[in-house]
């Protein structure tokens, strides 16, 4: 069920009046691009202007200029994380609808990390199309619990970040990256039990219980590892 609420940046025109959805697929296979372009293609209002998958270095030609609406796969690996930041700094004025399972928490922070809207995996294709064309207002798209937790949830998050030591944070990009405690014990030269004690406070001061949910909150705070 959408929360209704204006995001239309100023100067922009949203979708409608007739005019189709403009819509960037960027869904984590290309069979799923295939099946969702075939299940929207007899929709009347719909338009698919392309069709991206994580592994696409570059977008295409002038694509921020061709759509209002990406649906994107909850970025959960640092291929979905790099596609959506991508997606999110250039596809202007297109708007992100992050599809994904029922987790509040993630749900929560790609929310507050930019999306326009969040699609819970398990609805209908009929609900589909209704968060699109919502999204493509300008409206955010969420169910009461996600937008609750979205806006009352760790409303000093950034402090929260902020309050990571050099190495915590340098851990935590080392994570958002993918890497496995082997790796970043080896990368900081550290032991394999003291990246671990890293994360356990990383997850306390970020109020998150795993390392999942940490790369999350790693693309929500930009937080990468200092120079």
């Amino acid at each position: 069920m959408p929360v209704r609420g204006p995001r239309t940046p100023s100067g922009k025109k949203p979708a409608g009046d007739g005019a189709p959805v403009r819509l960037i697929l960027a869904l984590e296979y290309s069979l799923w691009n295939e099946i969702v372009a075939a299940a929207l293609r007899g929709e009347t209002g719909i338009e698919i202007v392309a069709a991206l998958t994580p592994e696409q270095s570059q977008m295409p030609p002038n694509l921020a200029a061709g759509a209002d609406v990406a649906l994107v796969s909850l970025p959960t690996t640092p291929a979905r994380w790099a596609l959506f930041r991508r997606l999110r700094q250039l596809v202007r004025p297109a708007r992100m609808l992050v599809v994904g399972g029922d987790d509040l928490g993630f749900a929560s922070r790609v929310l507050r990390a930019g999306a326009g809207g969040y699609f819970y995996g398990a609805a209908t294709l009929p609900m589909l199309l209704k968060a699109i064309r919502n999204v493509s207002l300008g409206e955010l798209w969420a169910d009461h619990r996600l937008a609750a937790c979205a806006l009352e949830a760790e409303p000093d998050g950034a402090g929260n970040a902020a309050r990571l030591t050099d190495r915590e944070t340098r851990v935590l990009a080392a994570v958002s990256q993918g890497k496995r405690n082997k790796e970043i014990a080896a990368e900081l030269a550290i032991a394999e039990a003291t990246v671990k004690t890293h994360l356990n406070r990383i997850y306390r001061k970020l109020g998150v219980s795993d390392r999942l949910q940490a790369g999350l909150a790693a693309l929500e705070f930009r937080c990468d590892a200092p120079s």
